[in-house]
């Protein structure tokens, strides 16, 4: 065998191995996502009106950091 098809080979084995690794990790993801979405409906059903939303409340140090973090990325 030439090198070129030694290399052809192994390119080829390549691409199909990382076709394989991304198709497992959406699999991988999708399974995630709908274990997620069941955990959360038993959640729901169990107290419908319970349902609370957290913000997040940010202290005066974190709003000025952000206000020149603004500020630097214009320039």
């Amino acid at each position: 065998m030439s090198r070129k098809d030694i290399i052809s080979k192994e390119i080829e084995q390549a691409e199909a191995e990382r076709l394989f690794h991304l198709q497992r990790t959406v699999d991988i993801k999708k399974k995630f996502i709908s274990e997620i979405k069941t955990g959360l409906g038993d959640e729901i059903k169990k107290n419908p009106n319970g349902i609370i939303i957290h913000k997040k409340k940010k202290n005066v140090f974190s709003k000025l950091l952000d206000f020149f973090v603004r500020i630097l990325k214009k320039f």
